[in-house]
């Protein structure tokens, strides 16, 4: 890789940022540091973000779910009401609903783990081809030897 080679990295960074770290290593160390929890405190910060924008939908959408559900038992006439258990009612409005929100959220989550495995994989397709091929190759070896 091209950050394996130091003095190509002092370079670059001399070059394009005017920082020379050749004399001072452990400088160079801590602040590359800093920027890799930088990183990653962001990464966790943006997860936690989508999230919680994740459950607030599956939860938004389970409850219109039991609102609507529950406009259509009260908007029921009498008599097809008391033809079903009441418990019947009680299971769709809970436990149906419920389950209907933990299905979209369980959607929602496969989707981006989706999204973000196919744009790591062309992210590794335009950095390193040869990788990016391995691993495909190895990955289509796995799925056909599962599924015969």
């Amino acid at each position: 890789m091209i950050f394996s080679d130091q003095n190509y990295l002092d370079k670059l960074l001399y070059k394009y940022l005017n920082i020379n770290f050749s004399n001072n290593k452990d400088f160079y160390l801590l602040i590359f540091s800093f920027l890799l929890l930088g990183i990653f405190f962001l990464k966790s910060i943006f997860s936690i973000f989508f999230n919680y924008l994740i459950y607030k939908f599956s939860n938004t959408t389970t409850l219109h779910i039991r609102m609507n559900l529950l406009k259509k038992y009260f908007n029921l006439n009498y008599s097809t009401y008391i033809e079903r258990n009441s418990s019947e009612y009680l299971t769709y409005t809970t436990g149906l609903a419920q389950r209907t929100g933990e299905v979209i959220l369980s959607f929602i989550k496969l989707l981006s783990e989706i999204i973000l495995f196919f744009f790591i994989l062309i992210l590794l397709a335009l950095t390193n081809f040869y990788a990016f091929i391995t691993i495909l190759c190895i990955f289509l070896l796995f799925i056909f030897f599962y599924d015969f």
